[in-house]
C-alpha cells in the first residue's frame, strides 16, 4: 500500500505531465557533445592547380576509404580487427587508436602516404615507443600488412 508521501508525489507528478513540463525539459536538452567525426568529400580541382589538393583531408580520407571497403577472411576490416575510432591528419596521414590488446602489443598505428615513392608507410606505436616500418606499401595491401603487424590473422 502507497504512503501519504508517495500519493502525493504521485499526484504531483500527474499535474506536471499534464502541463507538459517534462516535454519542455527534453526539447531543452543537447542531442550530444560527443566530437563529430570529420568527413569531408573531395573539393573538386581547378585545373590550374595541376593536382593539388586544397582539401587537406583528402589523402587520409582515401586511406580509410581503403580500408572500410578491404575484406580479411570475408569480414570487414574495422570488424576484424576491433578497431573502433581513427583520427584524419592534415599532414597526408591517417592514425588508428585506441587499438584493441593484441599479441604483438601494439596501441596505435599511423599510416602516413609518401609523395615521392606514390605509396604508403606505416609507423606502429607499443606502449609510447615508435617503431617505424620502412617498406613502402600500396593501397591494397595496406589491410593485410596492419593485421599481419598485429599477430592476429
Amino acid at each position: 500500500m502507497a504512503s501519504a508521501k508517495q500519493i502525493a508525489n504521485q499526484k504531483r507528478f500527474a499535474m506536471r505531465s499534464k502541463r507538459g513540463d517534462f516535454r519542455k525539459a527534453i526539447t531543452k536538452t543537447k542531442k550530444s557533445n560527443l566530437p563529430q567525426r570529420i568527413t569531408t568529400k573531395p573539393k573538386a580541382v581547378d585545373p590550374k592547380d595541376y593536382g593539388t589538393s586544397k582539401d587537406t583531408h583528402q589523402i587520409p580520407q582515401g586511406m580509410l576509404d581503403e580500408l572500410l571497403q578491404s575484406k580479411v577472411r570475408g569480414f570487414p576490416f574495422f570488424a576484424y580487427t576491433g578497431i573502433k575510432d581513427y583520427l584524419l591528419m592534415g599532414n597526408d596521414s591517417l592514425l588508428l587508436k585506441p587499438i584493441p590488446p593484441n599479441p604483438t602489443g601494439i596501441t596505435a598505428i599511423q599510416i602516413n602516404y609518401n609523395k615521392g615513392a606514390d605509396g604508403f608507410t606505416m609507423v606502429f606505436f607499443v606502449g609510447n615507443n615508435r617503431v617505424a616500418n620502412p617498406e613502402i606499401l600500396y593501397v591494397g595491401d595496406l589491410a593485410e600488412n596492419i593485421v599481419q603487424k598485429m599477430g592476429i590473422g
